[in-house]
């Protein structure tokens, strides 16, 4: 099974803040759980968050997905098998 993990990171500390790991099978459905941080940085486009949807739902795509670093803080998107 296919698993969607986000990270939040403390890049002062190296060490993760949360961690949120879920099936891809229902990524669509729990984007509503996402930390606010990180989908306000998708607010004014939201072709971004929608697009890395679908690479993640690719089924040829893993590893990650993307990486945003803000201020302190790191949100790393990875798709693992």
């Amino acid at each position: 099974m296919r698993i969607l993990t986000i990270e939040t990171i403390d890049i002062t500390h190296t060490s993760a803040q949360e961690s949120i790991r879920f099936p891809l099978c229902i990524a669509h459905s729990l984007v509503s759980l996402l930390p606010y941080d990180f989908v306000i940085r998708f607010d004014n486009n939201t072709r971004e968050l929608e697009s890395m949807l679908t690479t993640a739902l690719d089924p040829d795509s893993s590893g990650v997905i993307m990486d945003i670093i803000d201020n302190d803080e790191r949100v790393v998107v990875s798709v693992s098998n």
